[in-house]
């Protein structure tokens, strides 16, 4: 599997129920057009709405200290956020095993279907194998 240290990341679209998250990632290898699946899964500390959704937001930038596969950015992740709609501000931290953390802030997640402030961690874990950006199914075509 290649290696880059130039990756974009977006949000594919999440569900927040009371104190528990679920969202779906793409994370994009540049250089090498390649496009892997991530979703993370953890509980959240927040004053919010009960539900909240989140739809496909737009891709962030982000770079790595040491290159690194797309396949290989799994492990813990911590998410901050406050607002909601079309107006947040979200910090997102994915700490990958056996790599250095990352850190993407501001984060722009896309609209928000809710309101609120909060802190969570979860897991964050690839869903599928990497396969050509191009190549990609809506929602993850690039």
């Amino acid at each position: 599997m290649p290696t880059s240290t130039s990756f974009r990341i977006r949000v594919v679209g999440g569900l927040s129920i009371l104190f528990v998250d679920g969202l779906s990632f793409d994370i994009l290898d540049v250089p090498n057009h390649l496009l892997c699946v991530y979703e993370y899964r953890g509980l959240s500390l927040s004053l919010s709405t009960p539900i909240s959704a989140n739809f496909r937001g737009p891709w962030n930038n982000f770079r790595t200290r040491q290159p690194m596969s797309v396949e290989g950015f799994g492990g813990m992740a911590h998410i901050a956020a406050v607002g909601g709609g079309d107006t947040s501000v979200t910090m997102f931290t994915i700490s990958p095993f056996g790599s250095f953390e990352i850190n993407i802030e501001p984060m722009n997640t896309g609209f928000t279907g809710g309101l609120g402030i909060g802190i969570g961690m979860g897991d964050f874990s690839r869903v599928f194998p990497a396969i050509e950006a191009s190549r990609a199914p809506w929602p993850h075509n690039v």
